[in-house]
């Protein structure tokens, strides 16, 4: 059930924003938790906002916070960290061991008219980018970080099962770092269209083809040098295992 409720408008603090938000993405996880009301531990226990791709318009500026001016267009990097464990000083925020992430109970999310948060979770938009595209560099920023965790390189052949918003987004940034064959699975017909509509190279409907033994084949054997399971599915993790290569 969802309902719409007035609440206070956040307050200001030190070293925050208020944000006006003016799109919220629609992810995989905001269906499962109003579907389900858990993704494994996570669990909806009590009145809940779901959303974390967003993007909006500074609308008040908090002391100490510089280089952002009000009207301005930002996206929201959803993970708040606490900026003192071991993770955040090494520069890794997203691995921080106190993270409260936007729409991941008990944090409430972006359905909301305002956000406060540190200015350090916002983006500022260049103004030929648009805010429906401000809210896609959530899921485009995963595509991206994955490909650069992976090191795909000019040349490589590279996997990907599922092609829903995040698995488009590692096969777009798969095909800029120079992957040479991309191959690309799916059970919807407009996925793997769009697939190949950006850069698959082969792209298959896994009723009707097993991808393992095709990817097998087409790499004489060897496989992939990187496999992505983007589908979140035992039977795709399976597959992305068995089509890399020895040492993918």
């Amino acid at each position: 059930q969802i309902k719409i409720q007035d609440a206070p408008q956040p307050v200001v603090g030190n070293g925050k924003l208020l944000v006006q938000v003016k799109k919220v993405g629609i992810c995989g996880s905001d269906v499962q938790y109003f579907k389900n009301g858990r993704i494994g531990e996570q669990i909806v226990s009590s009145s809940f906002i779901i959303g974390h791709e967003a993007a909006g318009e500074v609308v008040e500026i908090g002391p100490n916070v510089v280089n952002f001016t009000v009207g301005q267009k930002v996206a929201i990097e959803p993970g708040v960290s606490c900026g003192k464990c071991e993770a955040c000083l090494i520069g890794k925020p997203n691995l921080c061991t106190k993270i409260r992430f936007l729409g991941t109970p008990p944090t409430s999310g972006a359905f909301q008219e305002f956000l406060a948060m540190p200015a350090t979770n916002f983006i500022p938009l260049p103004d030929n980018v648009t805010l429906e595209e401000g809210v896609l560099s959530e899921p485009l920023g995963i595509g991206l970080y994955t490909v650069n965790l992976i090191r795909v390189s000019p040349g490589d052949s590279v996997a990907i099962f599922g092609c829903g918003p995040i698995g488009l987004s590692i096969l777009f940034f798969a095909k800029l770092a120079g992957a040479a064959s991309i191959f690309a699975t799916d059970l919807i017909p407009e996925r793997r269209a769009y697939a190949k509509h950006i850069g698959a190279d082969y792209v298959f409907d896994p009723k009707k083809k097993n991808p393992v033994k095709e990817i097998l084949s087409l790499t004489k054997g060897r496989g992939v040098h990187s496999a992505f399971e983007a589908a979140g599915q035992k039977e795709t993790l399976v597959q992305a295992i068995d089509s890399a290569s020895l040492a993918g």
